[in-house]
């Protein structure tokens, strides 16, 4: 009978620490298409939630989300498009490879409104603040 008990217990905390397994833990690397080193301060954040992180000097990050069994995950870096990777398992060597987002200067539009605004109301240049 103890030992009917002994297999129950082990049994039973098996099933236990299983549950506590549940979840995902992603780890990986953010870097510009055609570089070897990573990209620092990189936004790594999970899609349709408040959980992100930024990438380390060396373009590394780790997200562990308890309560998810998959997520999409947003990557977004200043000049490069930002990337949508699907993860549906935990991974420790997630490769992310951003592309840049080269901007045409026929899309950019320079105006002067806030300096006449300025010398209108003050009537000299300066900051609107002053």
């Amino acid at each position: 009978m103890a030992r009917l008990y002994n297999v129950l217990l082990l049994a039973l905390a098996f099933c236990v620490a299983s549950t506590y397994g549940q979840g995902l833990e992603i780890a990986g690397k953010v870097s510009a298409k055609g570089a070897r080193e990573g990209l620092p301060g990189a936004i790594v954040r999970v899609k349709a939630t408040t959980v992100g992180t930024t990438t380390d000097v060396s373009g590394d990050f780790k997200i562990t989300l308890k309560e998810l069994t998959s997520a999409t995950l947003l990557i977004s870096y200043v000049g490069y498009k930002t990337a949508e990777v699907e993860v549906t398992s935990s991974r420790s060597d997630l490769r992310i490879v951003m592309e840049e987002d080269i901007l045409k200067t026929s899309e950019v539009v320079s105006t002067g409104f806030a300096y006449q605004l300025c010398w209108l109301q003050n009537g000299r240049g300066g900051s609107y603040f002053e």
